[in-house]
């Protein structure tokens, strides 16, 4: 595998720490009661839940030492579940803390093109009955993209869960990045459509109106981790 180029590597860098930052203030955010709060049938898992099965994924991928010349086989299938950073919001603030930490040593490497670039063997259970593995190979360029693009799924559950509590969180957690791209341009596709037209037709105020949209839509764009912002309302009474 050919060295990953660094502007490739910052934005890799970007994406798993956009996934991280948002579990962190998910974490700041909810209450210790709410994180490990079940709310049945309508979801399976608590907030704690997810939290912890998307951090064990990126904490599995973190504890492998990707300078050997023959790494180990990953298995994000071997875990534990009720851990403590399930059941308290605090050793899920300090772990998710600590990854941040790792991403960041990762990619601040000389060495860091290399590294991502290394061969992995990844394996995964297939067969829910039997148990039995398949084995596929990989880069470890390749299993952080795949970590920070599994945390989102589970952050998307995680924002609905959240929601349900009369939580708040900004748009973009839990979207793919794509979607928020696609998002973005429908947006300014329809809000120039709407300014042209109504540059046509419409008097001065309707223009101006028009404009005023079309500028917080096109000259307000945002970055993921701005999207991601999360705000809280507390409940009524």
């Amino acid at each position: 595998l050919s060295a990953m180029l660094k502007c490739q590597q910052s934005v890799l860098k970007a994406a798993a720490k956009t996934i991280l930052d948002q579990k962190l203030n998910i974490l700041r955010t909810i209450s210790q009661k709410d994180y490990v709060q079940f709310h049945s049938p309508m979801f399976n898992a608590s907030v704690g839940g997810h939290i912890r099965h998307s951090i064990d994924h990126f904490s599995i991928l973190f504890s492998q030492d990707f300078s050997k010349p023959s790494p180990e086989i990953i298995d994000y299938d071997v875990r534990d579940r009720q851990t403590d950073i399930e059941t308290n919001k605090e050793s899920a603030l300090q772990k998710t803390s600590e990854l941040i930490a790792q991403v960041d040593q990762l990619f601040e490497s000389e060495s860091s093109s290399e590294l991502l670039s290394t061969p992995v063997t990844v394996r995964f259970i297939g067969d829910a009955v039997t148990g039995d593995t398949y084995c596929a190979s990989s880069s470890l360029a390749r299993e952080v993209s795949f970590v920070a693009h599994h945390g989102i799924h589970h952050l998307s559950t995680v924002k609905l869960i959240m929601e349900h509590m009369d939580y708040e969180l900004g748009d973009g957690v839990g979207k793919a990045f794509a979607t928020i791209k696609h998002d973005d341009e429908v947006a300014a596709a329809s809000a120039s459509a709407t300014g042209a037209s109504a540059s046509a037709g419409a008097g001065a105020g309707a223009v101006g109106a028009v404009g005023a949209g079309a500028g917080a839509g096109a000259g307000g764009a945002k970055t993921s981790r701005e999207l991601g912002s999360l705000h809280y309302t507390p409940a009524a009474g």
